[in-house]
Protein backbone atom coordinates (compact mmCIF):
# COMPACT_ATOMS: atom_id res chain seq x y z
CA UNK A 1 0.00 0.00 0.00
CA UNK A 2 2.62 2.34 0.57
CA UNK A 3 4.62 1.66 -2.00
CA UNK A 4 1.81 2.11 -4.45
CA UNK A 5 0.65 5.59 -2.93
CA UNK A 6 4.31 6.44 -3.64
CA UNK A 7 4.46 5.51 -6.72
CA UNK A 8 1.27 7.58 -7.52
CA UNK A 9 2.74 10.58 -5.83
CA UNK A 10 6.29 10.16 -7.98
CA UNK A 11 4.06 9.51 -11.24
CA UNK A 12 1.59 12.78 -10.76
CA UNK A 13 4.60 14.51 -10.22
CA UNK A 14 6.15 13.89 -13.19
CA UNK A 15 2.91 13.90 -15.19
CA UNK A 16 1.40 16.86 -14.28
CA UNK A 17 4.05 18.89 -13.78
CA UNK A 18 7.19 17.65 -15.68
CA UNK A 19 9.29 16.67 -13.02
CA UNK A 20 12.10 14.56 -14.01
CA UNK A 21 13.14 11.12 -11.60
CA UNK A 22 15.94 9.34 -12.49
CA UNK A 23 15.14 6.25 -14.00
CA UNK A 24 15.59 3.40 -11.25
CA UNK A 25 13.22 5.75 -8.49
CA UNK A 26 10.28 3.07 -8.56
CA UNK A 27 13.23 0.28 -7.52
CA UNK A 28 14.18 2.41 -5.12
CA UNK A 29 11.24 3.45 -3.17
CA UNK A 30 9.96 -0.49 -3.41
CA UNK A 31 13.15 -1.50 -2.16
CA UNK A 32 13.01 1.50 1.02
CA UNK A 33 9.39 -0.15 1.74
CA UNK A 34 10.58 -3.30 1.90
CA UNK A 35 13.53 -3.40 4.03
CA UNK A 36 12.34 -0.80 6.70
CA UNK A 37 8.41 -0.13 6.89
CA UNK A 38 7.49 -4.18 5.67
CA UNK A 39 9.53 -5.17 8.67
CA UNK A 40 8.61 -3.09 11.21
CA UNK A 41 4.94 -3.42 10.45
CA UNK A 42 4.99 -7.08 10.65
CA UNK A 43 6.52 -6.92 14.03
CA UNK A 44 4.16 -4.48 14.96
CA UNK A 45 1.35 -7.52 14.83
CA UNK A 46 3.20 -9.70 17.23
CA UNK A 47 1.19 -10.13 20.01
CA UNK A 48 2.64 -9.88 23.30
CA UNK A 49 0.50 -12.96 24.89
CA UNK A 50 -1.06 -15.13 22.79
CA UNK A 51 -3.91 -16.13 24.87
CA UNK A 52 -5.69 -12.98 24.46
CA UNK A 53 -8.83 -12.60 22.13
CA UNK A 54 -8.02 -11.97 18.48
CA UNK A 55 -9.08 -8.11 17.13
CA UNK A 56 -11.13 -7.81 14.37
CA UNK A 57 -8.84 -6.13 12.14
CA UNK A 58 -5.22 -7.35 12.06
CA UNK A 59 -3.00 -4.89 13.89
CA UNK A 60 -1.08 -3.92 10.83
CA UNK A 61 -4.54 -2.99 8.61
CA UNK A 62 -5.27 -1.41 11.60
CA UNK A 63 -1.48 0.73 11.44
CA UNK A 64 -2.30 1.38 7.34
CA UNK A 65 -5.72 2.51 7.11
CA UNK A 66 -5.10 4.94 10.56
CA UNK A 67 -1.92 6.34 10.14
CA UNK A 68 -0.04 6.04 5.91
CA UNK A 69 -3.56 5.92 4.08
CA UNK A 70 -4.60 9.38 5.05
CA UNK A 71 -0.99 10.65 4.94
CA UNK A 72 -0.98 9.40 1.16
CA UNK A 73 -4.11 11.02 0.56
CA UNK A 74 -3.06 14.36 1.89
CA UNK A 75 -0.35 14.23 -0.24
CA UNK A 76 -1.93 13.96 -2.92
CA UNK A 77 -4.52 16.39 -2.52
CA UNK A 78 -1.42 19.08 -2.26
CA UNK A 79 -0.47 18.08 -5.38
CA UNK A 80 -4.10 18.37 -6.97
CA UNK A 81 -4.51 21.49 -5.77
CA UNK A 82 -1.72 22.98 -6.50
CA UNK A 83 -1.86 21.83 -10.20
CA UNK A 84 -5.30 23.50 -9.93
CA UNK A 85 -3.41 27.02 -8.98
CA UNK A 86 -0.90 26.25 -11.89
CA UNK A 87 -3.80 26.41 -14.21
CA UNK A 88 -4.71 29.99 -14.28
CA UNK A 89 -1.07 31.16 -14.00
CA UNK A 90 -0.58 28.67 -17.46
CA UNK A 91 -3.98 29.56 -19.31
CA UNK A 92 -2.24 29.57 -22.62
CA UNK A 93 -0.29 26.14 -22.54
CA UNK A 94 -2.73 23.43 -23.48
CA UNK A 95 -3.58 21.69 -19.76
CA UNK A 96 -3.21 17.77 -19.27
CA UNK A 97 -6.03 15.48 -20.75
CA UNK A 98 -5.18 13.22 -18.04
CA UNK A 99 -6.10 14.68 -14.70
CA UNK A 100 -9.79 13.41 -14.68
CA UNK A 101 -8.18 10.20 -14.05
CA UNK A 102 -6.14 11.73 -11.51
CA UNK A 103 -8.43 13.14 -9.42
CA UNK A 104 -11.04 9.66 -9.89
CA UNK A 105 -8.50 8.11 -8.21
CA UNK A 106 -8.11 10.23 -5.68
CA UNK A 107 -11.84 9.86 -4.96
CA UNK A 108 -11.76 6.52 -4.96
CA UNK A 109 -9.34 6.05 -2.81
CA UNK A 110 -10.43 8.23 -0.02
CA UNK A 111 -13.90 6.64 -0.16
CA UNK A 112 -12.19 3.14 0.33
CA UNK A 113 -10.12 4.74 3.14
CA UNK A 114 -13.04 5.78 4.98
Amino acid sequence: MLHLGLAAIIASLGFLFGVKFYRAIYEDVWLVVVTLFLPISAMAGITQQFDTIEEPYPKAIRIILSHITPLLLLIYAVILYCYAIKIPITWGICQKAGVAYLVSAFGRAGVVAY
